[in-house]
């Protein structure tokens, strides 16, 4: 074989492998744009199911005010330990519709890129918005959402778990 045979060979054979491999990783690139996009979708799905639970929960227990329970109790006179009964129920109720809200908002507001939420964090930002708001009230609401299959921690114990992973459903 004369020297320049193989000068074109080699030349040729470098086209080859070169479109083989730009072929090679733009194919490659258009598979891990598409898993992207595919886990994209799933994480915006478990927003919007996680919002319209907010949305839905505000819809269907309306806030009531400390104002709404008195103007209440004043219209149905009430006696006096009885009326300080169910204005108690009755703020205690509101209070857990609330909290309900703010845990559901809360969890979609601190949603990262892998669909999880930092327990310590949703725990401040709770507390920031709601100073008054107990830490087990706010976790019944997390034990709500969990045995609903909306989000999931590892372990039993909320306080020991790190994050909370949020699902689409």
């Amino acid at each position: 074989m004369s020297g320049d045979t193989l000068t074109v060979v080699s030349a040729v054979a470098g086209i080859i492998v070169g479109f083989l491999t730009s072929w090679w990783f733009s194919r490659s690139s258009m598979r891990h744009a598409e898993a992207e996009r595919v886990i994209l979708v799933e994480r915006i799905s478990a927003l919007q199911s996680l919002l319209s639970g907010v949305a839905e929960s505000i819809m269907t227990r309306p806030i009531i005010t400390d104002a709404d329970v008195d103007q209440a109790l004043q219209s149905a006179r009430l006696p006096g330990m009885v009326a300080g009964d169910v204005a108690t129920s009755i703020r205690s109720a509101a209070s857990a519709s609330t909290i309900d809200v703010l845990v559901r908002a809360s969890l979609g507001a601190l949603l990262n890129e892998r669909g999880e939420v930092s327990v310590p964090r949703l725990l401040q930002e709770v507390a920031r918005a709601l100073p008054d708001a107990s830490l087990s009230s706010v976790q019944s609401s997390l034990e709500e959402l969990r045995r609903t299959g909306r989000v999931s921690w590892s372990g039993d114990n909320l306080s020991k778990a790190g994050v909370i992973r949020v699902h689409a459903q």
